[in-house]
């Protein structure tokens, strides 16, 4: 089961029809119909899921990104961009694996050192956004993170990010609530 999320809708790619809650649709069609009425999550069955989201959204370029939920004693990093609360990302380098690329975005986007290490891959997710008139899918591959190094945060400002705290369990659940829906999933994903 994949989950793709777009400004406006929720789409599920699944072998199982176990989402009450989500229209079932064939095609972009459908969807366009059913949010003139006001309904925003979505279906699509299929015996290969993944191969069937890449298919759907075959218009769109593909980005590689990989990115982590850290957690330094009971505290959670948390990133300010764009006007909300985000955890650290970023795009994949030339040859470079998913869990390097989380590991040295982390550290560039927070300003941490080496003492940060993967603990496991915990979700990944996928959005539609669109440059310039072109759409992009955005596949993130998300690991739980530790740290237990003494650096002081530094917010990468040249990517956006304006403030980088430490902050606890009940807080993250708020900023998780009211961050993207990707990172929602993210957070739940967290606490399996």
């Amino acid at each position: 089961m994949y989950k793709v999320f777009d400004s406006t809708n929720q789409i599920i790619f699944s072998n199982k029809y176990s989402f009450p809650k989500a229209q079932v649709v064939r095609n972009q069609n459908d969807i366009l119909r059913l949010n003139s009425e006001g309904i925003f999550k979505f279906l699509v069955i299929s015996q290969n899921p993944l191969d069937s989201l890449f298919k759907w959204f075959s218009d769109c370029n593909i980005i590689e990104a990989a990115g982590g939920l850290v957690q330094k004693q009971n505290k959670f990093l948390w990133i300010y961009r764009d006007k909300k609360w985000d955890l650290p990302k970023g795009k994949l380098e030339n040859n470079e694996t998913y869990d390097y690329a989380a590991l040295r975005e982390v550290k560039e986007e927070c300003g941490l050192d080496d003492y940060l290490e993967i603990d496991k891959l915990i979700y990944i997710s996928f959005h539609v956004y669109k440059i310039n008139n072109q759409r992009y899918l955005k596949r993130t591959y998300w690991y739980t993170m530790s740290y237990n190094g003494k650096k002081t945060l530094i917010p990468q400002k040249e990517e956006g990010i304006s403030e980088v705290k430490w902050v606890s369990f009940s807080e993250s659940e708020s900023l998780a609530s009211s961050s993207y829906k990707n990172i929602k999933e993210v957070w739940n994903a967290s606490k399996v």
